[in-house]
């Protein structure tokens, strides 16, 4: 699937769409000049260059200027290095976007941990406002949620309007990329490299199994859905699965999520010595086995939903505490 699409010309194919006969698909209600796509990037006190870095495989793709707006989504926490970082951006690289905004995350809020989650929420919000000030629907508007190290391939943003555009008004869907952790890998201790394939080659696995396959790290997401789920949660640390589960009972068990097969290109874990690589290593997947915190969510919304059968339900409740049984029995 992945060479498959990579041959394809997205930026061809999606301009040649033949409108008059997508009767029911996005794509009969709005064409490819009509779609904005918005880079939601989530950062920290990561230094200038790697945030660079990903932004130039954004302008790699050559995208219609006019519809790419960047979001530098960043932590009061970080004091001065978020304006820092929004104004070298800005004035090296505005006009590659129509346009390009800050948003900052206040510190201490009640009721939010410190979390990515928690900042992307805030910028999602940020975002709508901006939206409505220029009328721009939401379901016109596909929003990437991405790591401050996260790139794409130059076809990237012309294959996720393409997919949008085939897809069914009537079902909700969400689209999930590969991630393949190529930024660094040769520089990575080899335990690394080795935690960092299998991860891509169990994802590329569940691609296949739809009944598996939900949202995990950096993905893509019709903001109209974001507006339908509350946005994403901002007291739980597992914020791409906890998204999974909302969409899913928001929707009624109808979502489908759709795996993208031209990959983003990420980071494997690396410190400044092989110890610290690995201590943050495991530090990383005992991150991702905090999601069993989803199980007992799940089972409550189990019970309080009236519209999904209880076998399909079972499923999912099972399904999630054999995968974090396996996951912990990994890590430990």
């Amino acid at each position: 699937h992945m060479k498959r699409d990579a041959k394809i010309d997205w930026k061809a194919k999606v301009k040649q769409i033949d409108y008059s006969v997508t009767k029911g698909l996005v794509a009969e209600k709005y064409n490819y000049n009509d779609i904005y796509q918005i880079i939601l990037l989530i950062f920290y006190k990561e230094p200038i260059q790697l945030i660079e870095e990903s932004i130039n495989s954004y302008i790699s793709a050559k995208y219609n200027v006019k519809n790419l707006i960047l979001v530098l989504a960043t932590e009061e926490r970080a004091g001065e290095h978020g304006e820092i970082v929004y104004k070298k951006i800005k004035e090296k690289y505005a006009q590659y976007f129509h346009t390009i905004i800050k948003t900052t995350h206040p510190a201490n809020i009640k009721g939010e941990i410190k979390s990515k989650s928690s900042n992307a929420t805030w910028g999602a919000k940020e975002v709508k406002k901006y939206l409505d000030q220029n009328n721009i629907n939401y379901d016109q508007v596909i929003l990437h949620n991405f790591d401050a190290d996260t790139k794409i391939r130059p076809q990237f943003f012309y294959y996720v309007a393409y997919k949008y555009l085939m897809t069914r008004i009537d079902q909700p869907t969400s689209y999930q990329p590969i991630h393949v952790y190529l930024n660094n890998m040769w520089e990575a201790p080899a335990a690394v490299r080795v935690v960092a394939m299998s991860s891509t080659l169990i994802f590329m696995h569940n691609t296949l199994r739809e009944k598996k396959f939900h949202h995990f790290s950096s993905r893509v997401d019709i903001f109209q859905t974001l507006i339908d789920i509350g946005y994403w949660t901002v007291d739980s640390i597992p914020e791409d699965s906890r998204e999974y589960y909302d969409t899913y009972f928001y929707y009624q068990g109808k979502l489908k999520i759709e795996p993208l097969y031209i990959p983003l290109e990420m980071s494997a874990v690396l410190s400044d010595s092989f110890f610290k690589t690995i201590k943050n290593q495991y530090q990383q997947l005992r991150r991702w086995a905090w999601g069993i915190v989803d199980f007992p969510y799940v089972v409550f919304k189990s019970f309080k939903d009236k519209e999904i059968s209880s076998v399909k339900k079972f499923y999912k409740i099972f399904y999630l505490l054999e995968r974090f049984c396996n996951l912990i029995i990994k890590i430990y």
